[in-house]
Parts: structure tokens; sequence; C-alpha cells
């Protein structure tokens, strides 16, 4: 195994962090090198010292001078608040104009431009009136049960946007 691995995971093997591999490697490695086996002596004995310290209690008034120290300390500047940005030329006023128009303009609700179904292009022509004019009588009543029923009227052939769509 690599020296440099296993000390780089000695502290976590010392707090028995380590998987059950990773342990069983370090453990073998520590067996057989006695400069990483030192290491980890040295390290264990550290650990030891330091869990064995009582925590330190701070004295009394710790608190109040803490506050103290803050409330005395000067305000750190703080970051501009965000400003909207307006044009202050006439230029800059037409062009937030014009991208507005844009946004209200692109954003709009619109229809499709597609036709419906079982529609034809119109010719401009609405003066027609015989719709299926070589109809065979083997259609019966109803010609085209599960058509739709305005496939047949000029008004119903297309749909028609309510704002230019500028190719979107």
């Amino acid at each position: 195994m690599n020296c440099r691995f296993v000390q780089s995971h000695l502290s976590a093997y010392v707090d028995a962090e380590l998987t059950g591999a990773h342990q069983m490697v370090v453990r073998r490695h520590l067996h057989d090198c006695p400069d990483c086996r030192s290491e980890y002596e040295q390290l264990r004995k550290i650990k030891l010292v330091l869990a064995a310290l009582s925590p330190v209690v701070p004295g009394p008034g710790a608190q109040a001078r803490c506050l103290q120290r803050a409330l005395n300390s000067p305000i750190a500047p703080t970051a501009p608040a965000i400003r909207i940005v307006w044009p202050e030329t006439f230029w800059g006023k037409v062009a937030m104009a014009a991208a507005v128009a844009f946004l209200v303009f692109a954003l709009a609700p619109r229809e499709s431009r597609t036709l419906s179904a079982g529609a034809q292009p119109s010719t401009g022509y609405s003066g027609a009136t015989q719709v299926w004019p070589n109809q065979p009588s083997s259609w019966g009543a109803n010609p085209m049960p599960f058509s739709n029923p305005h496939a047949h009227d000029v008004r119903y052939q297309y749909q028609v946007p309510i704002a230019p769509t500028f190719g979107f």
C-alpha cells in the first residue's frame, strides 16, 4: 500500500471512521511500515491528550464584553441596493419603448396557423353553393360521419392569429 494514501487516512483510522475494507488495508500497512506506524502512534497520543482536556468555560462578563465589542465595532459597508436603470437620453427611451412593445406582442396569446381537420386552403371565394358536387348515393344522409361538421364552411377553414408572431 502507498504510504501517502495511509498517511492521508490516519486521522480517520484513529477515529474509526473508515469502512471495513479501508480499515483493514491501513491496519495491514501499519503492521508492515515502521514510519507510518510511528506517525500513527503520535497522532493517537495527540488525540488522547486533546480528548482529556476539560472544556474552556468563559469567565463572568464574557458575553457582555463580546456584545459590547460587537456594538462598538464599525459597521461594514454593504452592497448598494439594486437600482433600476432608466435611460436618460431620448433614444434610450425609444429603445425601451420598442423593447416593451416587442415583449407585449411576442408574449401575447395567439392561435395556431394550421388548417383544421379536413379543411382546404381558401381561394377567397365564399359564394360556393354546392359543397359536395359529385356525392355518391352510397354515402347516405351523412356523407362523412366522423368529419368536422363545419369543414365545408369557408369561415371555419383557417384559424386567424390575433397578434403578429414575428416568426416565433
